[in-house]
């Protein structure tokens, strides 16, 4: 919980810093990489919340409402699922009882 509040926060910063700068891209690569705030606004989306959330709720609405959106987002969700488990599994067959 402490990393998602760290990690939201220094995406307020970089948003707030860089301000004058086009980041629609940049957001929705900040968004893929972290898993908890990729599941809010999946979330925030499908429940048609999205025009609370202003600009940035369009541009998400425009990525992730598209078919490649939902692909992307979905393939995102998946390795962050899948990847913590397959790293296990590597590591306790590696582990010697």
């Amino acid at each position: 919980m402490l990393g998602t509040l760290l990690y939201d926060g220094l995406i307020l910063l970089v948003v707030t810093v860089f301000a004058e700068y086009p980041l629609e891209r940049a957001l929705i690569g900040l968004t893929l990489i972290n898993p908890v705030d990729l599941a809010r606004v999946l979330l925030l989306l499908r429940f048609d919340a999205g025009a609370l959330m202003g600009y940035t709720g369009a541009v998400f609405e425009r990525f992730f409402g598209t078919g490649e959106g939902i692909i992307v987002s979905a393939c995102a969700l998946v390795v962050w699922s899948s990847l913590p488990l397959v790293l296990a599994a590597r590591r306790f067959r590696a582990k010697d009882f």
